[in-house]
C-alpha cells in the first residue's frame, strides 16, 4: 500500500528524536529534552533463536514436506517481526506526537571507533 502524503515544511517541525534499532533493545529513542525511551527485546530475540532452531531442523532433514515447513515457517516469522516493527514505530509515534522528526541513527561500529 502507498499513501501519498505532503511535504513537511521543516519550520514546523518542534523537536527531533533519534531512534537506535538494536537486537537486545528493539529501538532506543532520545529526544532533544533529554528523554530516553527503550523498547526492551529479549522476548523477541528468545522467539527469533526458537525460530533459528526450528529452521535448523528442518534444513537437516532435507525432505519435501520439511522444505514445505521451512517456507511457512520462514514467512510466519517474517509477518511476525513486521508486527513487532509496526508495534514500536506505532508506539514512538503516539509517545512523541506530530510535528516530530524522527532520525534513524547508524550506530554500527562505535564501540571500536571509541577506543
Amino acid at each position: 500500500m502507498t499513501k501519498e502524503i505532503e511535504e513537511t515544511d521543516l519550520r514546523s517541525i518542534k523537536e527531533v528524536v533519534g531512534v537506535d534499532v538494536g537486537i537486545n533493545f528493539l529501538a532506543t529513542s532520545y529526544d532533544s529534552k533529554g528523554k530516553t525511551i527503550f523498547f526492551h527485546g529479549r522476548q523477541i530475540k528468545h522467539k527469533r533463536a526458537k525460530y533459528k532452531q526450528m529452521r535448523r531442523e528442518l534444513q537437516q532433514r532435507q525432505t519435501p514436506s520439511a522444505r514445505r515447513k521451512l517456507k511457512k515457517v520462514g514467512n510466519r516469522e517474517n509477518r511476525w517481526m513486521t508486527d513487532v516493527n509496526h508495534q514500536v514505530s506505532k508506539a514512538l509515534v503516539k509517545q512523541y506526537g506530530s510535528n516530530m522528526l524522527f532520525v534513524m541513527e547508524d550506530l554500527t561500529g562505535i564501540r571500536q571507533s571509541t577506543l
